[in-house]
C-alpha cells in the first residue's frame, strides 16, 4: 500500500482475534511496525480497557515501543469507552484513539475515517524516516527472495549466502541485512532454532508456518486425543495435504520439514514434550 507521497510501501498483516490464534502472533510481531489495535465494543469476553491492555502487552513484549493506534469499532452500535489516559501511563507508545464503524466508512463515519487515515499515514511516515535504506544490490536480493517464495516456502542458508556474496554483501553487513529482512517479514529467521537444532533453511513464506500450525490446532485427531499428538500424528495430519495460502501459492508439508514446524511451536510454547 503506497504511503501518501513518501515513496514508502506499507505491508499489512492481519492478526486474528480468536483465542486459539493468539499464540501464533508472536511468530511475526516486530518492532519496525505501526500497530492498529481494533477493539470490539460488543465483545462478551472483556471490556474495551481489558481488551486494549491485553494486546498492548503483546506489542510491548514483541514490538518494543512501536507506535499503536487504538480503534474502537462498531461505535454505531455501542459506545466505545476506553480510558486512554490510564492506558498511556503504562503504554506511552499509544498515538491516538479513533471511534469508527467499518460499515459506515463511506457515509456517516467518513470524516472519522479520514482523520484516522491521516494519523495512520503520519505514523507510517515517521517509522519510515528511521528505516534503513537498501542499496540496489540489496533490493535485487529482496526481489530474488520474493520470486523464490512463490515456488518454495524455504531457502537454504547456503543459497542465501551465495546470493548475497555474489552481490558483494558479506560479513557483518550480511548479518544485519538478514535481521532487517526478518523485521520486514521477507525472511522469517529463528536464530535459536538454527543454533539448537542445526536447521539450515530460512522461511520465505510465513503462511506456511501459520497454516501448518492452524491445521494441527484445529485437527479432529488433536481433539480426540485431548490435546496430545505424537510425531507420527503430525505426519498423518499434514501428509499429502495441499493448502492454498490465499496468495495463489500451494503449501505442502513434506516429512523433512515437519521438525521445523514442531520446533517453532515448541519454542513459542504452542506445544510441550510429554513423557
Amino acid at each position: 500500500w503506497p504511503v501518501g507521497d513518501s515513496g514508502l510501501t506499507a505491508h499489512f498483516w492481519d492478526f486474528g482475534g480468536q483465542v486459539i490464534a493468539h499464540a501464533t502472533h508472536q511468530f511475526f510481531l516486530r518492532a519496525r511496525c505501526v500497530y492498529v489495535l481494533v477493539i470490539n465494543a460488543r465483545s462478551a469476553d472483556n471490556n474495551p480497557n481489558q481488551q486494549a491492555e491485553y494486546w498492548l502487552e503483546f506489542v510491548r513484549a514483541f514490538g518494543n515501543e512501536a507506535p499503536v493506534l487504538l480503534v474502537g469499532n462498531k461505535c454505531d452500535l455501542t459506545p466505545v469507552a476506553v480510558d486512554t489516559h490510564r492506558l498511556r501511563e503504562s503504554h506511552p507508545n499509544i498515538r491516538g484513539f479513533h471511534t469508527l464503524s467499518a460499515t459506515g466508512y463511506r457515509g456517516k463515519y467518513g470524516r472519522e475515517f479520514g482523520i484516522f487515515r491521516d494519523a495512520f499515514v503520519a505514523e507510517l511516515e515517521k517509522v519510515g524516516e528511521v528505516q534503513p535504506w537498501f542499496s540496489h544490490k540489496e533490493f535485487a536480493v529482496i526481489e530474488r527472495l520474493r520470486d523464490e517464495s512463490r515456488k518454495n516456502p524455504f531457502l537454504g542458508k547456503a543459497t542465501f549466502d551465495d546470493e548475497c556474496a555474489g552481490r558483494g554483501i558479506d560479513g557483518e553487513r550480511r548479518e544485519g541485512f538478514l535481521t532487517l529482512l526478518d523485521q520486514l517479514g521477507e525472511v522469517i529467521h529463528f536464530p535459536e532454532i538454527y543454533r539448537a537444532r542445526g536447521f539450515r533453511e530460512y522461511l520465505l513464506n510465513p503462511r506456511w508456518l501459520t497454516h501448518g500450525v492452524y491445521t494441527l490446532l484445529y485437527s479432529e485427531l488433536l481433539k480426540r486425543q485431548c490435546g496430545e499428538l505424537r510425531r507420527g500424528d503430525v505426519s498423518e495430519i499434514l501428509r499429502d495435504r495441499t493448502i492454498e495460502d490465499g496468495q495463489g501459492n500451494v503449501l505442502r508439508y513434506p516429512e523433512k520439514r515437519l521438525d521445523f514446524l514442531i520446533w517453532a511451536m515448541a519454542q513459542f510454547k504452542l506445544c510441550y514434550p510429554s513423557g
